[in-house]
């Protein structure tokens, strides 16, 4: 499972108006969100005898909403609830098993332009094989 594919499924909950995963567009779009492979160490988990029918990719989800905080954090609160729902969703022949938030959603203040920032990292629980 690649962060492409969780972005993937990100976009279907139709939440944001532009859902990427790579650079953030500096077009001015508002209400945007952007998965990122997450930055932060996390231990190694090998599986025991015959290995793991799962594997867990750690995500970095930027929401850069608007420049009401409330409304950004709102937002960002829906879409914590969704994460957290997620149960057994196949995207991309790929089945996601369930999303593990790390901790609760971060507030990183604005950008540049004002507008309200907030993360989540969370871990995403996804069978290894891949459906065709």
């Amino acid at each position: 499972m690649r962060v492409s594919d969780i972005r993937d499924y990100i976009d279907t909950l139709g939440l944001a108006d532009f859902v990427y995963s790579s650079k953030m567009p500096r077009d001015g779009r508002l209400r945007m969100i952007g998965v990122y492979n997450s930055k932060h160490p996390y231990p190694f988990k090998p599986g025991i005898g015959q290995g793991m029918s799962y594997g867990v990719r750690h995500v970095t989800i930027l929401l850069h909403w608007t420049r009401e905080r409330d409304e950004t954090e709102e937002e960002t609160d829906t879409l914590f609830d969704a994460l957290i729902q997620t149960r057994d969703v196949t995207v991309n022949g790929w089945k996601l098993k369930f999303v593990i938030p790390v901790y609760e959603p971060m507030d990183i203040g604005t950008d540049s332009n004002g507008v309200f920032e907030r993360v989540i990292e969370a871990a995403v629980y996804y069978e290894k094989t891949k459906e065709e």
